[in-house]
């Protein structure tokens, strides 16, 4: 028993007191869509963050995926911030993606792309002149601003929150 008499008033209480609250029971009843896919049941729709020690090969499953989803008559924009138009080519080439209008890609960083302040209203431009169903940003450092020029400078876990919360 507690201070409301019945276990029934106290769960109507714990709703009125706490409202985020949800019962198994109101989930099951809920209609949840499944989610979206690009790739499906690998990459979701939204953002996805792909991490791993440098040289593990990140960057060639990440063409894979712009392969399959190219291959499947999507269109993907890759930012190749630490590619050369050479190195690009071997790395298009290795995974198969064939020569295609749907695939558009920047090697380095290059003119709208170059600064880390600038890249985000870059991609907002980008994306009001052409729809694409993948952006891919290899490296993410080259699109966010320095750590040390923020207010979380020791707070690691912040700086990424503040910094990835407009993507």
């Amino acid at each position: 028993e507690n201070i409301f008499g019945t276990d029934a008033e106290g769960l109507v209480e714990l709703k009125r007191r706490f409202p985020c609250i949800t019962g198994a029971d109101e989930l099951a009843a809920m209609n949840i869509l499944p989610p979206s896919w690009v790739i499906p049941d690998l990459l979701p729709v939204g953002l996805t963050v792909l991490g791993g020690p440098k040289k593990l090969g990140k960057s060639y499953m990440v063409m894979q995926f712009c392969r399959n989803i190219v291959n499947n008559s999507g269109r993907v924009f890759y930012f190749a911030g630490e590619d050369t138009h050479a190195l690009h080519k071997q790395r298009q080439e290795h995974v198969g993606l064939a020569a295609s209008a749907n695939y558009q890609y920047v090697a380095g960083r290059e003119n709208l792309f170059a600064q880390p302040q600038d890249f985000f209203d870059a991609i907002s431009e980008l994306l009001s002149i052409q729809h694409f169903d993948a952006i891919f940003i290899d490296t993410m450092i080259r699109a966010v601003k320095p750590q040390g020029s923020t207010i979380y400078k020791h707070d690691e876990y912040a700086y990424y929150v503040n910094e990835l919360d407009p993507w």
